[in-house]
Protein backbone atom coordinates (compact mmCIF):
# COMPACT_ATOMS: atom_id res chain seq x y z
CA UNK A 1 0.00 0.00 0.00
CA UNK A 2 1.54 3.46 -0.89
CA UNK A 3 1.92 6.16 1.56
CA UNK A 4 -0.30 9.28 0.77
CA UNK A 5 1.43 12.55 0.34
CA UNK A 6 1.57 14.21 3.07
CA UNK A 7 2.21 18.85 2.88
CA UNK A 8 2.86 21.35 5.13
CA UNK A 9 0.59 24.13 4.67
CA UNK A 10 -0.05 27.64 5.83
CA UNK A 11 -3.60 28.37 7.51
CA UNK A 12 -4.35 31.79 8.13
CA UNK A 13 -6.17 31.76 11.14
CA UNK A 14 -7.42 35.05 13.77
CA UNK A 15 -9.78 35.82 16.79
CA UNK A 16 -10.45 38.20 18.88
CA UNK A 17 -9.30 39.04 22.46
CA UNK A 18 -10.56 42.16 24.57
CA UNK A 19 -9.84 43.84 27.54
CA UNK A 20 -10.03 47.25 29.09
CA UNK A 21 -7.09 49.90 29.34
CA UNK A 22 -6.64 53.08 31.98
CA UNK A 23 -5.84 55.93 30.27
CA UNK A 24 -4.61 58.97 31.55
CA UNK A 25 -5.90 61.72 29.06
CA UNK A 26 -7.87 65.56 28.83
CA UNK A 27 -10.42 64.07 26.16
CA UNK A 28 -11.66 60.99 24.73
CA UNK A 29 -9.57 61.58 21.68
CA UNK A 30 -6.86 62.03 23.37
CA UNK A 31 -7.15 58.69 25.21
CA UNK A 32 -8.51 56.72 22.21
CA UNK A 33 -5.20 58.41 20.22
CA UNK A 34 -2.93 57.16 23.36
CA UNK A 35 -4.57 53.75 23.14
CA UNK A 36 -3.82 53.00 19.51
CA UNK A 37 -0.22 53.58 19.98
CA UNK A 38 0.32 51.18 22.83
CA UNK A 39 1.77 47.78 22.80
CA UNK A 40 -1.46 45.27 22.54
CA UNK A 41 -1.91 44.11 25.84
CA UNK A 42 -2.98 40.56 27.71
CA UNK A 43 -6.80 40.18 26.89
CA UNK A 44 -9.75 37.50 27.22
CA UNK A 45 -10.46 35.68 24.05
CA UNK A 46 -13.77 36.28 22.74
CA UNK A 47 -15.95 33.27 22.16
CA UNK A 48 -16.79 32.15 18.85
CA UNK A 49 -14.48 34.72 17.11
CA UNK A 50 -11.64 32.00 15.57
CA UNK A 51 -12.16 31.38 11.90
CA UNK A 52 -9.59 30.63 9.34
CA UNK A 53 -9.27 33.47 6.26
CA UNK A 54 -10.12 30.72 3.47
CA UNK A 55 -9.38 33.27 0.72
CA UNK A 56 -6.10 34.24 2.37
CA UNK A 57 -5.46 30.29 2.64
CA UNK A 58 -6.16 29.86 -1.37
CA UNK A 59 -3.61 32.69 -2.42
CA UNK A 60 -0.88 30.98 0.44
CA UNK A 61 -1.07 27.69 -0.88
CA UNK A 62 -1.40 28.29 -4.31
CA UNK A 63 0.61 26.78 -6.33
CA UNK A 64 2.05 23.95 -3.57
CA UNK A 65 4.57 21.47 -4.44
CA UNK A 66 5.86 18.60 -2.80
CA UNK A 67 7.86 19.29 0.81
CA UNK A 68 11.71 19.58 -0.83
CA UNK A 69 14.34 20.02 0.71
CA UNK A 70 16.76 23.16 -0.22
CA UNK A 71 20.10 23.63 1.98
CA UNK A 72 18.81 21.59 4.70
CA UNK A 73 15.25 23.35 5.03
CA UNK A 74 12.05 22.61 3.92
CA UNK A 75 9.84 24.87 1.57
CA UNK A 76 7.05 23.31 0.77
CA UNK A 77 5.13 27.05 -1.02
CA UNK A 78 7.60 27.82 -3.55
CA UNK A 79 5.88 31.07 -4.60
CA UNK A 80 6.12 31.90 -1.38
CA UNK A 81 10.01 31.63 -1.20
CA UNK A 82 10.20 33.31 -4.09
CA UNK A 83 8.27 36.45 -2.82
CA UNK A 84 10.42 35.95 0.32
CA UNK A 85 13.55 36.14 -1.61
CA UNK A 86 12.49 39.48 -3.58
CA UNK A 87 12.83 41.66 -0.47
CA UNK A 88 16.49 42.72 1.25
CA UNK A 89 14.59 41.25 5.10
CA UNK A 90 13.38 38.36 3.23
CA UNK A 91 16.95 37.41 2.20
CA UNK A 92 18.08 38.21 5.64
CA UNK A 93 15.52 35.61 7.08
CA UNK A 94 16.22 33.35 4.42
CA UNK A 95 19.96 33.10 5.57
CA UNK A 96 19.72 33.13 9.17
CA UNK A 97 17.38 30.31 8.57
CA UNK A 98 20.45 28.62 6.46
CA UNK A 99 22.86 29.44 9.71
CA UNK A 100 21.06 27.94 11.83
CA UNK A 101 19.87 25.03 10.03
CA UNK A 102 16.78 25.70 10.49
Amino acid sequence: MSEEKKYKLQIPISWTVATDVEIVASSIEEATRIASNMPLPDGEYVDGSFEIDNDTLEFQNEGIIEVMKIDGIEFINLPLLINELKTPEGKKRYEERLREGK
